[in-house]
């Protein structure tokens, strides 16, 4: 019937998603919730399971803007049919927070990121609780953009220990106890645990357990960032350069993490006195940032707003 070729346009353009083949990926998913929307008989919660889909595909291809209302709309719509303490919402709310944090909104990434965590317990769709998780996580970058990481370990720290009890998702959802940590060690001036959290998560992500849904790019950003800071130098600049060959082979030119990327690279050429490629890193990551409305990550997990001279001095512990 006219529900399952929707259903099946949805199918098919994940699978583009899989390959990172953007282009045909939202062609079809916009094409499977437009017919769905005609439909009368439609089942309204898989539905908004399909638009939500749709959110995170143009969240993960770097559309913000198309991202953001879509995102709203399912958590509007799965208020109005199970109520607003529905855990059904809570990709939404999670990848909503991300984005919000991201475009520099804490305050509203923070209570999107809460809603989550007042939820506490496993959905159908996730019965191993990973949301929670990364809704803890999600909260610890929050609170470590606000100057307070201590609090942030102990909520990540809680986060790591929802996964590692967890069952049938441990492997790639460990990713964001890794990010938050290793921007946790950056905060606090922990250069080698910084970069171990650092290693650990590319070498998760690039086994590439879920592809097109997570961000191999910003993990290598953030190993060069804590690399730079540890002193390690070459092994910086080559993270920054393997994430900017996988972001040039499989995302758009002005993906917003390959933005992130030469933010964190133009703090490395600045330590090493490279003038020239600083300014040109800044300028184009400033462009991107501009473009798709999301602030520079400084004090989250570059050194930019320490000052270059510091960075220099700093050793490892």
């Amino acid at each position: 019937n006219t529900w399952d070729y929707a259903v099946t346009l949805g199918h098919l353009g994940n699978l583009h998603k899989l390959r990172y083949e953007w282009t045909p990926a939202v062609r079809l998913t916009e094409q499977n919730i437009r017919l769905g929307a005609q439909i009368e008989d439609r089942h309204q919660l898989g539905w908004l399971f399909a638009v939500e889909n749709l959110a995170r595909l143009y969240y993960f291809y770097g559309d913000y803007e198309g991202a953001r209302p879509l995102f709203k709309q399912v958590i509007k719509g799965v208020s109005e049919l199970l109520g607003a303490d529905s855990m059904e919402m809570d990709w939404s709310l999670y990848y909503l927070g991300r984005l919000e944090r991201e475009s520099g909104n804490l305050d509203l990434a923070q209570s999107l990121f809460e809603r989550v965590i007042s939820h506490e317990t496993s959905t159908p769709q996730t019965p191993d609780n990973r949301y929670l998780a990364r809704a803890q996580c999600g909260l610890a970058l929050v609170l470590v953009d606000r100057g307070d990481p201590h609090q942030a370990q102990t909520l990540c720290e809680e986060g790591e220990r929802t996964l590692t009890a967890a069952t049938g998702q441990y492997r790639v959802q460990m990713n964001v106890v890794h990010e938050a940590m290793l921007v946790i060690a950056l905060s606090q001036g922990d250069w080698a645990k910084a970069v171990d959290r650092g290693h650990r998560q590319v070498e998760l992500l690039a086994k590439q357990y879920d592809p097109a849904q997570t961000d191999l790019p910003l993990a290598y950003a953030q190993l060069g960032a804590a690399l730079t800071a540890a002193g390690d130098d070459t092994a910086a600049e080559q993270a920054f350069a393997d994430g900017l060959a996988f972001a040039t082979d499989h995302y758009p030119a002005d993906y917003p993490t390959v933005g992130r990327l030469l933010w964190a690279r133009a703090q490395l050429y600045d330590k090493l006195g490279k003038a020239a490629s600083r300014e040109q890193d800044m300028e184009t990551a400033q462009t991107i940032f501009e473009t798709k409305g999301v602030v520079p990550q400084t004090a989250r997990w570059t050194m930019s707003e320490r000052g270059s001279s510091k960075v220099s001095d700093r050793s490892m512990p």
